[in-house]
């Protein structure tokens, strides 16, 4: 896929699942796999450390207590371009509700998403 394929499917997946995640960020309003965690200053709050389950997979605890799991490495979806333009992305699976408890803002992930499809910033 390419990269407006690719900011397509992960508005797509707003609509299906917790949240979208990004390898490395593509704007500050959309969080990566790394913005998840339970250390402090981490921007989504997991009340377990996160773990690698093996093959690409890792897993948490949402605070109001509903499991969560995000793909990483090469289990993630990307575009063919290079990096910079290139964007690996994956679902935060785990309900709406979760994922706000843990601090996801779909409103603002999405506007940057639809921002960044018609060529802004």
């Amino acid at each position: 896929m390419n990269r407006t394929e690719a900011l397509q499917e992960m508005l797509e997946m707003l609509d299906r699942t917790g949240g979208v995640l990004t390898a490395g960020e593509i704007h500050p309003d959309v969080p990566t796999i790394h913005d998840v965690g339970n250390r402090d200053g981490q921007r989504l709050k997991s009340t377990v450390p996160v773990e690698h389950k093996g093959f690409g997979l890792f897993m948490g605890m949402t605070p109001n207590g509903e499991k969560f799991s995000f793909d990483g490495g090469g289990a993630m979806y990307r575009s063919e371009e290079p990096y910079p333009e290139g964007i690996s992305f994956t679902a935060l699976r785990c309900s709406f509700e979760a994922a706000k408890s843990m601090g996801y803002n779909r409103e603002k992930a999405r506007t940057a998403i639809e921002g960044l499809l018609v060529g802004g910033k």
